[in-house]
């Protein structure tokens, strides 16, 4: 359910952006520095 809902929310999975060249949006920099980001 947690990747389900990451998907709906930002269209991808925000903390590959880095390792695929992707720039990530202030929203998805602010979800991968709360307590509530995916760490796996």
């Amino acid at each position: 359910k947690h990747h389900r809902d990451i998907v709906k929310r930002f269209g991808r999975f925000p903390h590959r952006n880095e390792i695929l060249g992707r720039m990530s949006t202030m929203e998805e920099l602010d979800y991968l520095l709360s307590d509530n980001a995916f760490k796996g």
